[in-house]
């Protein structure tokens, strides 16, 4: 079984929204289980215990996959690469400033 940390959600949401059903899901073939996880990326104290369902996923789980090996990389260089690549280009429009009205439908559908 394998728990795996594959989309995004900062932690902080999960501890302000208090969710009763966090982004997890089970998926199954040929007699193996494997879970998908919402990962964290920023976090508090206040985000634990995290929800029952969640440690239990961890418990089943043999292995733990993430989307980086964070051991590996160069921090300094890897959070310019994040400011200089990942904020939104044009802070002072939103995202329907910025898509064609058939990419805002697909969106918004």
């Amino acid at each position: 079984m394998l728990l795996s940390a594959l989309l995004v959600l900062p932690g902080t949401l999960w501890a302000e929204a208090k969710m009763d059903r966090p982004p997890l899901w089970q998926v199954s073939a040929n007699g193996q289980r494997a879970y998908l996880l919402g990962s964290f990326h920023f976090g508090t104290a206040a985000m634990y215990p995290m929800p029952a369902v969640v440690e239990q996923a961890f418990a089943a789980s043999d292995m733990l996959v993430v989307e980086i090996d964070l051991t590996a990389i160069d921090a300094v260089a890897a959070s310019r690469l994040i400011i200089a690549k990942g904020l939104y280009p044009q802070p002072e429009q939103d995202l329907r400033q910025q898509l064609d009205d058939d990419s805002w439908a697909l969106l918004t559908r």
